[in-house]
């Protein structure tokens, strides 16, 4: 099972876009996602986690098609930070912000999205551990089966104490895929992991369950082709990258 995947994606603290974490280079003054896809009033209330996947998401796809793409969002953790401020709030004074409440679950970024580009499309997220990244590209697959293009849309940020087991930088990536090559694009599939050597992880990100998606979008970015496992752990899923679309005979290696 394949796709092609035209463009890529990245938002994290120092990196505004693939161009920049490509290049290795962070930029202090990246702070916070421009996240100009959302209107002030949804922006507003919306958490870091959303907001990223308003940034990667225009990233990949400026205002074309957004009115009825199909999206797959991606996070393991979802919106923890808003649960953390809800939960806080029950055991000070026992109240319950429905603000914050609705904003919550696991899709908030998906419905947030859809209302702010009156997208109709087909839409879904998934979170599935470690594995997040694999299982979202592999729902991509499916959804190409229907459809013509995809965008993967991938974000996380921390668990707020006392649930964080370990800290990361939030962060998130973007993939716009289609069933059929166009120029440029490059080849994206997925199986189970043999002995492939796992993506490079930078430090800082590194316990971020959706950090491979960094390394995979920089990897587009670069027309880097070969085979990475998508988790260091025995057993899992691994991503190849083949050669671009137009180019059979043009092969590089990571």
């Amino acid at each position: 099972m394949q796709a092609w995947a035209a463009s890529a994606g990245l938002w994290a603290p120092g990196f505004a876009n693939v161009k920049a974490s490509a290049a290795g280079v962070a930029d202090p003054l990246v702070i916070e996602p421009a996240a100009a896809l959302l209107p002030e009033r949804l922006a507003r209330r919306a958490s870091m986690l959303t907001r990223i996947a308003a940034e990667v998401l225009e990233q990949v796809c400026p205002g074309a098609r957004l009115s009825d793409v199909a999206t797959v969002y991606a996070t393991a953790y979802g919106e923890t930070q808003t649960l953390g401020a809800i939960l806080d709030s029950m055991a000070t004074d026992g109240s319950c912000s429905p603000a914050r409440f609705h904003q919550s679950v696991q899709n908030t970024a998906a419905g947030l999205l859809s209302i702010a580009n009156g997208n109709r499309g087909f839409s879904t997220t998934i979170s599935a551990g470690a594995d997040t990244v694999a299982m979202a590209l592999l729902e991509c697959f499916g959804v190409l089966q229907q459809e013509s293009e995809v965008i993967a849309v991938f974000a996380e940020e921390p668990p707020p104490a006392p649930f964080a087991q370990s800290g990361f930088a939030a962060a998130g990536a973007a993939l716009r895929l289609s069933r059929e090559p166009t120029p440029g694009a490059q080849r994206v599939s997925l199986r189970r992991a043999e002995a492939e050597p796992p993506f490079q992880l930078p430090g800082e990100f590194a316990n971020n369950p959706i950090t491979v998606s960094l390394s995979l979008a920089e990897a587009l970015h670069l027309r880097r082709s070969g085979t990475f496992a998508l988790s260091p752990a025995p057993g899992g899923w691994a991503v190849e990258i083949g050669v671009t679309a137009g180019a059979e005979g043009e092969k590089k290696t990571a």
